[in-house]
């Protein structure tokens, strides 16, 4: 949904944006910000969910020209230091440890930070051993080696495409349990895979 939304904004905002400078593009934060808010009144999954997202993002566009026009941007420097290092480092570890069973291929648990946590712990003896040596890799291989030595190099843009096309070559044809290369979850005319090319990743020779 965030990933629609955002080609809304890129094209909006060189319309309607004051700053030059200001970088828009989707955000981990925010949207850790909205499900957080979301979730107390619909589950995730259900229609009422997308519905409710979409009227928070309206009415907090709303609020946000409101204070463009009331000139609020300098309110932030009256927001005491501790308050926003706790914001951001509060926001940091919720992101972390949402992608956390991602990385270890365990079923996510859905609520707070700590049920979060918790629900790791109790997976751990199903942590998935080849999803977590890939996960593992890429961040090092992303920390480690592009960010240090090749630190011009995107890496997490290096670290993606290479993990796409790992999983393009070895989970159709090698037997490797990696993730579908069907979408569902995308539109029709979103320009991937056709269906006849979906098709024939299946129709790989048996050993």
């Amino acid at each position: 949904m965030g990933l629609y939304a955002a080609v809304s904004s890129l094209l909006l905002y060189p319309v309607l944006g004051s700053s030059r400078h200001l970088v828009v593009a989707t955000m981990s934060g925010t949207a850790a910000l909205s499900a957080s808010v979301v979730a107390d009144v619909a589950q995730q999954g259900e229609a009422e969910f997308a519905s409710t997202t979409a009227a928070l993002a309206l009415v907090m566009g709303v609020l946000c020209a409101l204070a463009g026009v009331l000139r609020l941007a300098s309110s932030p420097p009256f927001i005491s230091e501790p308050v926003l290092k706790g914001f951001i480092i509060g926001l940091a570890l919720t992101i972390i440890i949402g992608q956390v069973p991602a990385l270890l291929g365990i079923d996510k648990a859905a609520g707070s930070f700590f049920e979060t946590l918790w629900g790791i712990v109790g997976e751990l003896t199903a942590i998935d051993w080849l999803t977590t040596a890939v996960g593992v890799l890429s961040l090092a291989v992303m920390i480690l080696a592009l960010e240090r030595y090749l630190p011009l190099v995107p890496a997490s843009l290096v670290v993606v495409l290479a993990g796409i096309a790992a999983v393009a070559l070895l989970s159709p044809c090698a037997g490797w349990p990696f993730a579908s290369a069907e979408r569902t979850d995308l539109p029709a005319s979103s320009g991937g895979l056709s269906k006849d090319s979906r098709t024939s990743l299946s129709r790989c020779p048996r050993r």
